[in-house]
């Protein structure tokens, strides 16, 4: 891993291991990885930050999640009134995801801006 070492069986002893660790991997929600995404490239970020650019509230369910994984931390607060907390990714965001830095991340998809003198309202197919 990132930064230690990972114990693996020979393919042989799956079956007989695989029923000693009987877990559902889980299935995060698409707000979830937004929420996610958006600390990871930005940080550190507000919750108001982050419900500015998603356009919605984020669920006290989701910031949770993420803090109870421990893949997300409150690293300070923002020097403005009602001192909302910074978000930042963790050490533990980084292995579990089997990342060195966070340089690692796959570059953001650029979007092109199409000047709006394109196209007309008065052009209907």
């Amino acid at each position: 891993m990132a930064t230690g070492y990972r114990f693996q069986a020979v393919a042989k002893f799956s079956n007989e291991l695989a029923n000693l660790f009987k877990e559902r991997a889980p299935r995060y929600s698409r707000a979830l990885l937004e929420t996610l995404s958006l600390i990871a490239y930005k940080q550190p970020i507000t919750r108001g930050a982050i419900e500015d650019i998603r356009g919605v509230a984020v669920s006290s369910a989701i910031m949770k999640t993420l803090l109870e994984r421990d893949w997300i931390d409150i690293v300070g607060y923002k020097e403005v009134p009602g001192r909302p907390a910074l978000y930042a990714t963790t050490q533990i965001f980084l292995d579990y995801f089997s990342l060195e830095t966070l340089s690692d991340l796959p570059k953001p998809l650029s979007i092109e801006k199409v000047p709006l003198t394109e196209f007309s309202l008065s052009d209907e197919p």
